[in-house]
């Protein structure tokens, strides 16, 4: 019987605060929903604490395979996303692969993961997915449609975007000069996504909040 992935692995990169036990607490929830994934060999977790001991973060449940990276000072994030980017892109690209940008408060419900990779395994031509978030996600479904401009700027989130390997090689690094950190405090995500679509192919996008995370502040979005 196939796997579940199709063969598709999807790598995230995620960063945390070490020092900061809201984050942890938060962290630990993301970490248990990747644990109940179906074929734990389809996800691979690129994992930066902030403000880290050397030997930080030892007993956190992470997923086999998983990569602990540590840093003692809190980075803009923009450039701890690159950070772990410049990590990744030295790391075997041995199968098929798309690419996740979750926050540590974010998680994916039973049966999203090996949906999306599913779809990317069977559509070749996808090479951007988008979906909406919220505290209260809704069960995975199929159904979505391909993205237009107008809906990349609407729905891209780095809680939601995935991005097939070739296509995230080709759009390049996060802006450092978008993202938490910075004067906007946002956008880096948007800016990728923007970046990516002409990039990729083709772009679904399902309309539905199948990702959770807490609920979006528009008057941040709608600034940016």
């Amino acid at each position: 019987m196939p796997a579940p992935s199709g063969g598709v692995r999807l790598t995230l990169l995620t960063t945390s605060d070490a020092a900061d036990p809201r984050a942890q607490a938060a962290l630990q929830r993301y970490l248990t929903a990747l644990g109940a994934v179906a074929d734990p060999g389809s996800v691979r977790l690129v994992l930066l604490l902030q403000r880290c001991a050397p030997d930080g973060g030892s007993g956190l449940p992470l997923p086999p395979g998983a990569t602990l990276l540590r840093t003692p000072v809190r980075l803009p994030l923009s450039q701890a996303r690159n950070l772990m980017l410049d990590h990744w892109s030295r790391l075997p690209a041995d199968r098929p692969e798309v690419i996740g940008f979750p926050d540590d408060d974010a998680w994916y419900p039973p049966g999203l993961v090996e949906g999306v990779l599913h779809r990317f395994a069977v559509d070749q031509g996808l090479g951007m997915w988008l979906c909406r978030y919220s505290p209260d996600p809704q069960p995975h479904q199929e159904g979505g449609v391909t993205a237009r401009r107008d809906d990349v700027l609407r729905f891209a989130s780095s809680n939601t975007m995935i991005l097939r390997r070739e296509v995230l090689e080709a759009a390049g690094r996060f802006d450092e000069t978008l993202g938490l950190g910075t004067r906007l405090g946002g956008a880096e995500d948007v800016d990728l996504a923007v970046r990516a679509f002409p990039l990729a192919g083709r772009t679904e996008v399902t309309d539905l909040a199948l990702v959770g995370h807490r609920a979006k502040t528009l008057a941040i979005r709608v600034r940016y």
